[in-house]
């Protein structure tokens, strides 16, 4: 939108008092234009308005002595639009500067027209907007000087307290998985099933209860010495078989509990804000 005054020089003649000689004068009608002077005009140039005049009588001087700038813009603009364009370089956007415009314009009753785009597209359309006439306004423009940008409305700062994590435990059973522990265990109870199975059908006093197969499978689980040594083939057999099974289990064991218990670790980081409203 131009402010501008158009200056129309004219020469006139004027006669003397006496009439005897005719002068000339140097006169100037100074013309402008108001973009919302009727109903619906919205901003179109339908004619110029005469608001003063020049002439070079006296040294020159105006006659009405008028505002040559006078205001254009009115408070109302009768439902006229205007477009405007957007450019988004982050994600983390607030619409505070839309809610503000939107109010501005509802409040002068101008229609503001919008069109959205991707974030890819909307830069270079935006631009090619303005370059062309087809936009007014552009918001929310970075790093480039050459045109008029917005300016944040409000700035914040927002810290949060983060709780560090927390060290893990050192419980044993946290060295192997759940289901590690279940077959493991599973394996004994078997395992103390079968020697007294062994035993009761040769009449041995050893190993022929249950409890007691089950004691000494255990004394063997951790490193413990049976009360009673087997005495046959098959029976001793079983026990070495454990025995081996044991001493792997034991060595895996004791390497990653000393370590577990050295170094625990700690529990997860909360990285994101969603994270950490989900805690409790």
């Amino acid at each position: 939108m131009y402010n501008v005054a158009l200056i129309l020089p004219e020469p006139k003649h004027a006669a003397s008092v006496d009439r005897s000689e005719l002068t000339h004068q140097m006169v100037s009608d100074i013309y402008t234009w108001f973009p919302f002077q009727k109903h619906q005009q919205c901003g179109e140039c339908r004619n110029l308005v005469l608001i003063d005049r020049w002439n070079s009588k006296e040294n020159g001087q105006f006659e009405e002595k008028a505002d040559l700038f006078p205001l254009k813009i009115p408070k109302q603009f009768d439902g006229c639009s205007i477009k405007y364009g957007l450019f988004i370089n982050s994600s983390r956007t607030w619409e505070l500067e839309w809610f503000l415009v939107g109010m501005v314009f509802d409040s002068m009753n101008v229609a503001h027209l919008f069109e959205t785009h991707d974030h890819d597209f909307i830069f270079a359309r935006s631009f090619a907007d303005v370059n062309t006439f087809d936009a007014e306004n552009i918001y929310n423009l970075t790093e480039l000087s050459s045109y008029k940008k917005s300016f944040p409305h409000i700035f914040y700062n927002l810290r949060m307290y983060i709780p560090c994590p927390k060290k893990n435990c050192g419980n044993f059973y946290k060295v192997f998985a759940p289901g590690v522990w279940l077959l493991f265990f599973t394996s004994c109870f078997l395992l103390a099933v079968i020697t007294s199975l062994i035993q009761r059908t040769r009449k041995s006093e050893h190993f022929n209860s249950l409890t007691y197969s089950l004691y000494c499978t255990w004394a063997v689980v951790n490193s413990v010495a049976v009360p009673q040594m087997p005495t046959t083939n098959k029976l001793r057999l079983f026990f070495f078989m454990w025995v081996c099974y044991c001493l792997t289990m034991s060595t895996v064991f004791q390497s990653f509990f000393t370590s577990f218990l050295i170094e625990p670790g700690t529990e997860e980081q909360i990285n994101t804000i969603v994270e950490l409203l989900n805690r409790d």
